[in-house]
Order: structure tokens, then sequence, then C-alpha cells
């Protein structure tokens, strides 16, 4: 390790022409590495701290920097994890900020992005393959999950296409039905009218109520009276 031509920082500020720089002015590796390690934290402190408040320039502040710096950091799977997850509220449809919800949306989207092209380069093998094997069964749960849904949508749509064919035929039929059942119930009323033939209605003799037939009755019986004593009055007289 020693022979290889690590990264490393100055420990000292001052600033020198000369290129012969001692090794014992230079932090060592395992020295820069702590030191990367202890700034990559203290930054995604921050970073979280921002984004778990709930005021809005805390919020706008740190997706504004995080998708800026995306490239180049984080660059740990751990914190690339813990961030992903922190995101996740600010993108729920109950987040009354929109533009903050956007901003989210469109930072998780990239910084997958860059982590699924290998940016993320502290995360060791094993992690880069459990992390692809759980994606993989995710893709395929949803694959699976897509493909039912389809057959639902098919074997829904056949089963409405028949219910409409029956129900077609069933008022079909019924009209039909209701069609030769108001042509016989014409046929029946022609029969009927042709065997029933009202009598014809007679002008000479108008009809009469029974107590105008009573009265006239009555009336031939006092004529005929009156003329029976005016006979017999008559005969009287002519005796005398």
């Amino acid at each position: 390790m020693e022979g290889k031509n690590w990264a490393t920082f100055k420990k000292s500020d001052r600033i020198s022409d000369k290129d012969d720089t001692p090794s014992s002015s230079l932090l060592t590796h395992a020295e820069f590495v702590a030191l990367y390690n202890e700034w990559h934290a203290t930054i995604g402190a921050s970073f979280i701290g921002c984004l778990r408040s709930s005021e809005y320039m805390h919020n706008r502040t740190a997706l504004i920097t995080l998708s800026r710096m995306v490239d180049v950091y984080p660059t740990k799977s751990t914190f690339g994890d813990k961030l992903l997850s922190t995101l996740k509220p600010l993108q729920e449809d109950s987040n009354p900020m929109q533009d903050i919800k956007a901003m989210a949306q469109g930072y998780s989207s990239k910084i997958i992005r860059v982590r699924d092209t290998g940016s993320w380069k502290e995360e060791d093998s094993k992690a880069t393959k459990a992390r692809t094997d759980r994606e993989k069964k995710l893709q395929e749960g949803r694959k699976k999950n897509a493909e039912r849904q389809m057959e639902q949508m098919k074997t829904d749509a056949l089963q409405i296409s028949k219910q409409i064919g029956s129900d077609g035929r069933d008022r079909d039929s019924s009209r039909r039905h209701i069609d030769a059942k108001g042509q016989g119930m014409g046929q029946g009323q022609t029969q009927s009218s042709a065997r029933f033939t009202p009598p014809p209605a007679s002008s000479s003799a108008p009809s009469r109520h029974p107590r105008d037939q009573k009265e006239s009755s009555t009336r031939r019986d006092d004529g005929r009276g009156g003329a029976g004593e005016g006979g017999s009055s008559g005969n009287s007289g002519g005796g005398l």
C-alpha cells in the first residue's frame, strides 16, 4: 500500500511552490479515509435533517443542493439507501407542498439512475449483488402483477361482451313476442267485430220512458171515461 499513489491532503494550510513536499506533511491514506468518512457522514446528517424538517426552505435548499451534486455524492450505499427512504414522505400525495413533492420525485429518479450506473463506489460486491437480486425479484413481481391484471381485464371484457349480447337477444325476443301478441289481439278484435253487428237504431219508434208510457195510458183511460159519460148524457137527453 505504501507504493500506491493514494489520494490525500496536506496537513498544513500553507501554499508552497515547491514540488518536493515532504511526505511527513501529507495525510496518510488511512487518515484521509477517516477524514472522508467523517465529512460524508456530517454532510449526510445535515441533508437528512433538512429533508425531515417541516420548514419549506430547509426542504427546498437540501433538494437543490443534492440534485446538483448527485453525480459525486453520496458514494456510500448505506447513506444512499437512507436518503431514498427519507425522500418517500416528501413524494406522497398527502404532501401539501406540491413543488417540494415534484423536486423530491425528480431527485429520487436521479439518485437511482446514478446508483444503478455504479457511482456508489463504496458499495462492496456482496451488497451490490444483494441489491441487484432484490430489485430483480421486485421487477419480476411487478411483471407478474401486470400480467395478472391484463388477464383479469380480458376476462372482464369477455364477460361484459357476453352479457351485452345476451341482453340484446333477450330484448329482441321480448320485442318479437310483444309484436306477435299485438298482431294476435288485432286479429281477434277484427274477428269479434265481424261476428257482432249491433242492430240499427229505429228512427220511427223512439223509445219511451216507463213513466211516459204510464201517463199516456192514464190519459187514454180518462178520454174513454169522458166519452162514456157524454154518451150517457146524450142518451138521457134524448129520452127526455
